[in-house]
């Protein structure tokens, strides 16, 4: 196991470890310590890579999203703290699920089985958690209305689209090189977080944020396995955000 990897795999377990103590108001403090620890070691971790030669967009991205983190903590009211949490979600998925698409993007038809499994999964949930941490976003701050929308025939089209999700995905995994219908996977996934949140209520927002900041911590471990069993290029890069500081549990301690 080569160092980057080992720092990656110790984060990937303090994220599940803060995600485990942020579902009781007793143990969400300590949980986001843990998992900003872990996003620490994975910053860490990414700095040993050897393909890095220069440092300055890096350093530029840690003080700009510092700068942006930090005022969003000082100045954002407690009373909007359920959309931010929403809002985080949405780009912690996103910067997994963009992780994905490089990593398909550089290897494609090279991909392994088992590699091209955990690209698949990681892009299928990343892209509906963006889409529908999104809509729980502008559920909870009002800028899309709050109420169930339904309509006939509601649950048979999700379950059939989940179903050519499914399928594709599986098609890639033997066929990896096949650029067209990957893009269709990630825009149908997109759709599908979209229309998974469409029917339930403003009031019930909460209960979809808290599933959903399981991907982006899940992914690592994910990633790690498939090139601790196959031959990578380059190990695989961590996508994950740390969750929310300001989630449900989190804020009951406050």
């Amino acid at each position: 196991m080569t160092m980057i990897n080992f720092f990656y795999l110790v984060s990937s377990l303090f994220f599940i470890l803060g995600l485990k103590g942020l579902t009781h108001p007793d143990t969400a403090r300590r949980g986001m310590f843990m998992a900003e620890f872990g996003m620490l070691l994975a910053v860490v971790g990414t700095l040993f890579h050897h393909d890095i030669v220069n440092f300055t967009w890096i350093i530029a991205g840690l003080v700009l999203g510092s700068t942006i983190g930090l005022g969003m903590g000082l100045w954002i009211p407690m009373t909007a703290v359920p959309q931010r949490t929403a809002f985080s979600h949405a780009l912690g998925a996103l910067a997994a699920t963009l992780v994905g698409v490089s990593e398909y993007y550089r290897h494609g038809a090279e991909l392994s089985k088992v590699t091209m499994t955990a690209i698949g999964f990681e892009v299928l949930i990343g892209g509906l958690t963006v889409t529908g941490s999104l809509m729980a976003a502008g559920k909870l701050h009002g800028t899309i209305g709050g109420s169930p929308v339904t309509y006939k025939g509601q649950n048979a089209s999700n379950i059939g689209l989940l179903f050519v999700m499914a399928g594709l995905l599986v098609y890639l995994v033997f066929n990896p090189g096949n650029t067209f219908l990957f893009y269709i996977m990630l825009a149908a996934a997109a759709a599908f977080g979209f229309l998974l949140v469409l029917p339930i209520g403003g009031a019930d927002m909460p209960m979809v944020m808290s599933p959903s900041s399981t991907p982006t911590p899940a992914s690592p471990p994910w990633r790690w396995a498939s090139c601790s069993t196959t031959s990578c290029s380059s190990p695989p890069v961590p996508s994950t955000a740390p969750p929310a500081s300001s989630s449900p549990s989190s804020c009951a301690r406050r």
